[in-house]
Formats: C-alpha cells, sequence, structure tokens
C-alpha cells in the first residue's frame, strides 16, 4: 500500500523490518523481491542487488525464482551492467525475461539483437499474418520494425511488410 502511494521510503523501513527480525526462509526470500522491487521503483539499485543476494535461499518456488532473477537483471541493466544481466537470464525462456532482453538490446542500440528478441516475443504472442493483431501484438510489431530498420535489415523488413502491413 505504501509503494502504490509513492511512500517508497517508509515502504523500504518496513520490508527491511520484517526481512531482518520476522521472516525466514521462503517468506523472507519471497519478501526480499518485494524490498528489491521497491528499492528498483527508488532507483537504488545496488541496494536491490544486496538485498536479492542476502534473501537468496536453495529451494524456493520456481515462480519466485525467476522473479528474483528477472528484479536482478533489471537492477544490473539499471547500472549498465548489460553483459551480466543477461548472463542472468541466460538460460531464462520466459516472456518475461524476453522482454528484458529486448530492453537491454534497445537501451544498448543493439538493433540487430533487439530486432531478434523483438520477433521471439512478436512469435510467441501468436500473432499471425492472417489474423488481426491485439494492442500488445502491434506495439510489438511496430518495435520489430524500428529496430529492423535501425539494423539496416532490408530482407526482414521486407518480410515484416509483407506480413503485417496490412494490420
Amino acid at each position: 500500500r505504501l509503494v502504490g502511494v509513492d511512500l517508497l521510503d517508509r515502504a523500504i523501513k518496513l520490508l527491511e523490518a520484517q526481512i531482518q527480525f520476522r521472516l525466514e526462509g521462503t517468506e523472507k526470500a519471497r519478501v526480499g523481491a518485494q524490498l528489491a522491487l521497491t528499492h528498483i521503483l527508488a532507483r537504488q539499485h545496488t541496494k536491490a542487488l544486496k538485498v536479492l543476494e542476502a534473501t537468496e535461499l536453495a529451494n524456493i518456488p520456481v515462480r519466485l525464482l525467476s522473479q528474483r532473477r528477472h528484479l536482478k537483471a533489471k537492477a544490473l541493466m539499471a547500472l549498465n551492467e548489460r553483459e551480466t544481466a543477461l548472463a542472468v537470464l541466460n538460460d531464462d525462456k520466459s516472456r518475461d525475461a524476453e522482454l528484458l532482453r529486448a530492453e537491454i538490446f534497445w537501451n544498448a542500440r543493439n538493433w540487430s539483437k533487439a530486432s531478434q528478441s523483438l520477433h521471439l516475443l512478436l512469435r510467441d504472442s501468436g500473432a499471425k499474418k492472417s489474423k488481426s493483431l491485439d494492442d500488445r501484438q502491434k506495439a510489438y510489431v511496430l518495435n520489430f520494425v524500428i529496430a529492423l530498420t535501425l539494423s539496416g535489415n532490408e530482407r526482414g523488413l521486407r518480410r515484416a511488410r509483407k506480413d503485417f502491413s496490412s494490420k
């Protein structure tokens, strides 16, 4: 609730107290992820990484492990540690991980890799040249075409134009 009304400092203090004095095990790892997210929102990326490290635990649920991995990559990306962030996401084939990879490549102006990630997102979204596109798919197409253009990939651009220009 405190984060929702932009009282990040208060939320951080409350979550830190919970982690330090009250919680153990998986619950401590879950609240650690919440605290890391709050630090990221407050643009305190180094602190987010420290919290994730301090609340790391073996044998946590897969979903929580994935969430913590994505938070770590997000914090690393904000600290311009792109290669390390990409290494964190290396074996993660989820949609959220691909969105993070696309963002990392986009911010690094690596248009070729950004277009590859956006193409995967577009394909995984179920976009088909024979079907109408929803708003999310349209955004993927637009960003995909921009990345193709900036990378100079004329062949990919012709194909995207053929597949999606009428949509």
